[in-house]
């Protein structure tokens, strides 16, 4: 199982697909490109009912999974959890760079020199609810951040009674995604990698009628601290946490991956 990162906001349960490709996670529809269905394994788990405690941040927005004392807590309830992952990702994302008319849409992108994610896994909630764990807290139901609007959660309505936020779909929502990095870029051949790319795993595909190769690299799950950085929330107690990232070089891939090192 991947890292799961709880999206700031929840998003409609069909945005985001298992083994996509998206340029930003936090606006599903930014550019993307989704696969055929039925090229890897799912692994599937669910549990009902469904509770945690999660933070969020002054304006609304969640954070993370468990209690922070310098944020507001909430205790999030639904009538079921499914998590979704892929059984291989590694195997699953080797079909992906072996497709053409993925290799395509890594064209694109590396022209463009834009960010990309692949989705690994995705944590879905059928009706959720997001209660104050402390009942005189009154958490914001929208705001304004970074010149985007946030609701939490979707068709949210509230119970004065109770200070019970709940969805009145009773349909299923995307509560938190796992994601790889991905990079790619249009080069020479002999064009050398950069320390950064230590941490990809890559392979090389050539270019018609160019004299240049596409590089396409998967990297390391993406982490909290670096999640909340691209959506903008990051904390102070973040740095800590990627400077002990940041010391450990370790193997990741499976032995699946043989062959796509390239250095």
């Amino acid at each position: 199982m991947s890292n799961l990162l709880i999206l700031p906001v929840p998003c409609l349960s069909t945005s985001i697909s298992l083994g996509q490709l998206l340029t930003d996670p936090l606006d599903p529809t930014s550019a993307s490109f989704s696969a055929p269905t039925g090229r890897a394994s799912e692994e599937c788990i669910v549990q009902t009912p469904y509770q945690d405690t999660i933070s969020q941040d002054d304006t609304g927005r969640l954070i993370l999974s468990g209690p922070c004392s310098l944020s507001k807590n909430l205790t999030v309830s639904a009538k079921q959890s499914t998590h979704h992952s892929l059984g291989s990702p590694n195997i699953a994302f080797r079909a992906l760079r072996n497709d053409t008319a993925t290799q395509s849409f890594f064209h694109q992108i590396a022209i463009l020199n834009k960010p990309l994610y692949f989705v690994t896994s995705i944590q879905k909630l059928t009706n959720p609810s997001f209660t104050p764990a402390v009942a005189k807290q009154e958490p914001r139901t929208e705001a304004i951040c970074a010149g985007r609007e946030f609701c939490l959660p979707i068709h949210v309505r509230r119970d004065s009674a109770t200070h019970d936020y709940q969805d009145d779909s009773n349909e299923e929502v995307i509560f938190a995604v796992g994601l790889k990095k991905v990079r790619c870029r249009v080069s020479a051949a002999n064009e050398p990698h950069s320390l950064d790319d230590l941490d990809y795993s890559w392979s090389y595909h050539p270019v018609d009628g160019l004299d240049v190769q596409l590089s396409i690299g998967l990297g390391k799950a993406v982490m909290d601290a670096e999640w909340r950085k691209v959506a903008g929330i990051a904390s102070e107690d973040d740095k800590e946490e990627e400077d002990e990232e940041d010391g450990s070089y370790y193997s990741y891939f499976s032995d699946d991956d043989e062959g796509f090192g390239g250095f």
